[in-house]
């Protein structure tokens, strides 16, 4: 949120509840150094929180869901604070876990990490800090950053003078601003990923064997009551029964859990209190991370799209690539090699293939008279075709053996014995045809 902490000690658990645009949670902060909120309800615009299902570090979903696997006596009450106790007190109590944490880690000389690695005395490092930090990451890291504007009412700052009365926080800015503090890359098409679900059916399948509605509808449920029974066991049938609308979020905190068990089974010491809850010792929550791994086969599916995508360029009704998949899938080229083989072998036994690499005239002329003939041509000349010769618009397989054996009724020898001086009176569109002919069948 970018906030102070006293506002963060003013969320409550009503406010864990997916915003107007369906892929964050809109949280106000009421304390602003300007007149967007205050009073007026009007301006009490809340700041979108996003998911960050590639990195665990920044995904706070997740780390909120694990204090409420440890506390779920928050969700008795729903008007309640999300972090009970004194409000003037929450930003003392994170500072005090802060430094713990900061001087937990040190290096051989048991000196803090911060310190020898960043420069930075842990003493210097506040709540305040890490707000100042988040507005720092707003304005670096791209050409194309946040408004100054939308960095100062995000973080509740004061615009100044008139400013402060005109320039309200916008939706758009609101969003791109909420992305990049949730550690998202700004520069990379990741930067849009949504927050993690399970997914009932696998997407690689639906690719080649789609599911109707009624199947896919079959599987939702099927998927969601089991996720439902995981709730109910880790929070308590009765406080989730009372508070329907922390349902989403909690769903989503799971699937993030799921998707950074790696990392947090790494992470975490062996005696941690959230190692004897139920998300780890209950086996259904392990048979969830199988349904859940679906959403990260996804990724894998999108050079497969692209190649589908790339299929419909504009070379006409049919692409070339299409082209090909529905040659190589027609029954008629499937069963060609047998073809083929056949008339190999009936080739071999009439030895009409004994001197299939030559093309010249004299090979052809030895052919003539036992098999063929030779035509005679207006301008005196004799060839291996009559003078209205033309070739044939007909099926592959049928092109195949005049082009190798010839036309027997007819007394054609096979095309691939056509000399050039046969081929001198055709026009420019029959050579070509000729020539493609030719590339297809050697």
């Amino acid at each position: 949120m970018c906030c102070r902490g006293d506002s963060t000690g003013q969320i409550c658990t009503k406010h864990l509840v997916l915003s107007d645009s369906g892929d964050s949670f809109g949280i106000a902060a009421c304390h602003a150094k300007d007149s967007q909120t205050g009073t007026d309800p009007v301006k009490l615009i809340p700041r979108d929180c996003f998911c960050n299902p590639l990195d665990f570090f920044a995904d706070w979903p997740s780390s909120v869901f694990h204090y409420l696997v440890l506390n779920p006596y928050v969700l008795r009450d729903v008007d309640g604070p999300l972090f009970p106790g004194d409000r003037k007190s929450q930003a003392q109590k994170y500072s005090r876990a802060l430094k713990k944490i900061l001087y937990l880690y040190v290096d051989e000389d048991d000196q803090p990490l911060c310190l020898t690695k960043y420069g930075v005395d842990p003493k210097h490092i506040t709540l305040y800090s890490l707000r100042k930090g988040a507005h720092t990451r707003l304005n670096c890291g791209s050409t194309a950053a946040p408004s100054s504007a939308a960095c100062l009412l995000r973080e509740g700052h004061s615009l100044g003078g008139v400013r402060s009365h005109y320039i309200e926080i916008e939706r758009a800015s609101n969003q791109y601003a909420g992305r990049i503090v949730a550690g998202l890359d700004v520069n990379s098409a990741e930067f849009a990923a949504s927050f993690p679900d399970f997914i009932p059916v696998d997407p690689e399948t639906c690719l080649t064997q789609p599911l109707s509605d009624r199947a896919y509808q079959a599987k939702k449920n099927q998927v969601d009551k089991e996720v439902m029974e995981v709730l109910n066991e880790l929070f308590g049938r009765e406080y989730l029964r009372r508070f329907p609308a922390i349902h989403r979020f909690l769903r989503i905190g799971l699937a993030s859990h799921l998707i950074h068990l790696d990392t947090i089974e790494e992470l975490l010491p062996e005696r941690c209190a959230l190692r004897n809850t139920a998300l780890f010792t209950n086996p259904a929550v392990q048979e969830l991370r199988k349904v859940q791994e679906a959403r990260e086969k996804i990724d894998a599916l999108v050079p497969k799209i692209e190649e589908m995508l790339e299929s419909h360029q504009m070379t006409g009704n049919v692409s070339v690539s299409q082209i090909r998949r529905i040659v190589e899938s027609s029954p008629t080229i499937r069963n060609m090699s047998t073809v083929l083989a056949e008339i190999s072998a009936r080739l071999q036994d009439q030895q009409r293939l004994s001197n299939a690499a030559a093309a010249d005239e004299d090979n052809g002329m030895s052919r003539v008279g036992d098999q063929f003939d030779m035509f005679d041509h207006p301008d005196g000349h004799r060839r291996h075709f009559p003078p209205e010769y033309t070739l044939q618009n007909c099926k592959l397989q049928f092109m195949y053996q005049l082009w190798h054996c010839g036309d027997g009724t007819r007394r054609i020898c096979p095309i691939k014995d056509f000399t050039p001086r046969d081929r001198s009176v055709w026009s420019r569109r029959m050579n070509k045809s000729y020539s493609e002919l030719k590339s297809l069948m050697e």
